[in-house]
């Protein structure tokens, strides 16, 4: 939910497949069963009126990896190359660095003409590699932050989205970095994988700690390593994908 001017609102609101089936494909009546009851009190008359007046835009959404470029005469950036959630809204600064890559590497002093088939394909080769730099980072964190914040039922998924938010509230390097990777400033995919782990060490020791019960301490310390596996599960194979190609 954010404000886009003095008088509008806009919703991000996420409908599972499983849920549009449910209700059948009626939307209105997901978000009327569903989401109002989550809208703080003070929104909901206007959400409802909302939900009930106005045009729906619905855009459903793929995660497509990354691939190498290897059709003669054809560049694809942005999302025909590969997307990901739309959740941080990462999809145009993906694209825009995508276009900054390929103004150096088919510049005419790298490229001096288009017939060379084999160099462009090979510079393609070298984008394909440079935008991970910031790409990686954006298209992890996206499906990463969807995992854990549509998570409803899952006590290990529930237990890492509030030490996400836990984490941000530290402040400093813990909220800015996040942030700058999220945003294509900061280049170094490794920094994501620091801070993905120190959230999930995070929750983990706020987690063990929450009982001052020793009973509960076992069960806590048994449930902690269970909420790492799911760190694992979560960021491991979305890391795999970005570079098997």
């Amino acid at each position: 939910m954010y404000q886009i001017d003095s008088t509008e609102t806009r919703v991000l609101v996420d409908v599972p497949n499983e849920s549009r089936r449910q209700f059948s494909g009626d939307v209105r009546a997901y978000l009327r069963d569903v989401v109002i009851p989550d809208i703080p009190k003070s929104l909901q008359p206007k959400f409802v009126e909302a939900a009930a007046t106005e045009k729906l835009r619905a855009m459903p959404n793929r995660f497509l990896p990354p691939s190498v470029n290897n059709q003669d005469g054809l560049i694809y950036v942005g999302d025909s190359l590969n997307m990901r959630h739309p959740l941080t809204g990462g999809g145009m600064t993906v694209a825009l660095w995508d276009v900054v890559y390929l103004r150096d590497l088919l510049a005419p002093s790298a490229v001096p003409t288009f017939e060379d088939t084999h160099l462009v394909l090979a510079q393609l080769q070298a984008f394909h590699w440079t935008r991970k730099q910031r790409s990686t980072a954006i298209n992890i964190l996206a499906q990463a932050l969807y995992a854990l914040f549509s998570a409803r039922d899952d006590p290990d998924l529930t237990i890492l989205r509030q030490a996400c938010f836990d984490y941000f509230e530290l402040g400093g390097n813990c909220v800015a970095t996040p942030m700058g990777l999220l945003g294509g400033v900061c280049n170094n995919p490794w920094l994501l994988m620091y801070h993905f782990f120190a959230v999930v060490v995070y929750g983990m020791w706020c987690f063990l700690w929450s009982s001052p019960n020793p009973a509960a301490l076992v069960r806590n310390l048994l449930r902690s390593f269970s909420v790492f596996w799911m760190g694992c599960k979560v960021f491991l194979p979305l890391l795999w994908t970005e570079f098997q190609t």
